[in-house]
């Protein structure tokens, strides 16, 4: 286990994970052939370990404090925050793969897209924690994971930084494809017939309209739009 792991894992109190490592047997916490050979076509990283260190919903918080050890800082010393590096919430990485020096950064979506504002919030944090040099001594790099990809996502001011930029010449963030759908739910194989077996519960009107004050519910189609702003009716 790699030093930068070493102080990864020592945050790592997340319920969810230890859940799942208990649930799955040794073999299965392994990171899966295509998985690893989808990060390594995104990234141009070589030979990603299947028994590579990973984690979920880890906080930027910990990120600060692991990559604080890493760069030599101790345990119990008092650190001015006038920077706002520690903000006490909950605002994670969906998915952490750590080997070596390298640290990888994964954000998912399945039922939407990214906004500007919410990957500019994100992104603005990590470069924040950048401009400390937390990042020196790793090779960073970000990943959006979704169904399909965002089109024309930019920063307000400049381009992505060049850890989650694609090598082409598009300047667009590094994207991997997130498969969705059960194989036992009868589909045609393809990603985006999988996802039309999903259902969600919505709120709906009498007419059976998706909306959001709704008194009565319905399973709809979960691809179906949900808009607010509907004229109310009342359901007995």
């Amino acid at each position: 286990m790699s030093k930068l792991v070493q102080c990864l894992a020592r945050f790592n109190r997340k319920e969810r994970f230890w859940l799942l490592s208990n649930a799955l047997d040794e073999h299965s916490t392994c990171l899966g052939v295509k998985f690893r050979k989808d990060i390594e076509n995104v990234t141009g990283i070589h030979d990603v370990p299947a028994n590579a260190w990973w984690a979920m919903d880890y906080h930027l918080d910990w990120l600060v404090g692991a990559l604080h050890l890493y760069n030599g800082g101790k345990e119990n010393e008092k650190l001015v925050n006038d920077k706002k590096l520690i903000i006490g919430n909950h605002q994670d990485i969906d998915f952490v793969v750590a080997f070596g020096n390298t640290l990888i950064l994964i954000e998912a979506k399945g039922d939407t897209s990214w906004t500007n504002k919410q990957l500019r919030e994100k992104v603005g944090r990590l470069i924040q924690i950048g401009e400390h040099g937390y990042f020196e001594l790793v090779q960073l790099k970000y990943i959006l994971m979704s169904p399909n990809e965002s089109a024309k996502l930019s920063l307000s001011k400049g381009d992505w930084p060049d850890w989650m930029k694609k090598k082409d010449a598009s300047q667009q963030p590094m994207w991997i494809q997130l498969t969705m759908g059960y194989p036992d739910i009868e589909n045609s194989g393809d990603n985006e017939s999988a996802r039309k077996n999903f259902v969600k519960v919505v709120r709906v009107n009498e007419d059976g309209k998706p909306y959001i004050k709704g008194h009565c519910w319905s399973i709809l189609d979960a691809k179906l739009p949900h808009k607010a702003g509907l004229k109310r009716f009342e359901c007995d």
